[in-house]
């Protein structure tokens, strides 16, 4: 790394939180209210997350997962860190704006795992995507959440 923050020093950083729990799939959503500002909320994700859970797949939801009281160091090391290395797929939330979901998809794409991105239809959503982030796998343009959600099975 060329920072100050050596990669050994971030990887003992890491095993220092004790975060142990696995997922296979890491939902980059939202994890803080001022960030919701899209058309769909909580509830959304929450729903989303659910549709996969259903599947059997263990999801990692941040919202649901990073605690209030966690420092901002532990809430990038653990999504990044520990649950995106160790997760099977990412797949991002873009119906609203946030810094975080851009850090955890980038991240994503450094670890070479297969992206999948949602996001309420436009046109040239597709287009749009791809020529930014050419890491994503697929792209879902949805109208309503039940097209959103039933293109996750």
């Amino acid at each position: 790394m060329t920072d100050s923050l050596s990669n050994e020093v971030w990887k003992r950083r890491i095993a220092s939180w004790n975060y142990t729990r696995r997922f296979d799939i890491m939902l980059a959503a939202p994890f803080e209210d001022f960030e919701m500002t899209g058309l769909y909320g909580f509830d959304f994700i929450d729903e989303t997350a659910d549709r996969l859970c259903s599947q059997g797949k263990r999801v990692f939801v941040p919202h649901r997962e990073i605690r209030d009281d966690w420092p901002a160091e532990k809430v990038y090391d653990v999504s990044n860190g520990i649950v995106i290395p160790d997760s099977d797929l990412v797949i991002g939330y873009l119906g609203s704006p946030s810094t975080a979901i851009g850090i955890m998809l980038t991240h994503a794409a450094l670890c070479l795992k297969p992206i999948i991105c949602f996001a309420p239809y436009d046109e040239s959503l597709d287009k749009r995507l791809l020529l930014i982030a050419p890491e994503i796998s697929k792209i879902i343009g949805f109208k309503t959440k039940k097209e959103c959600l039933d293109s996750l099975e």
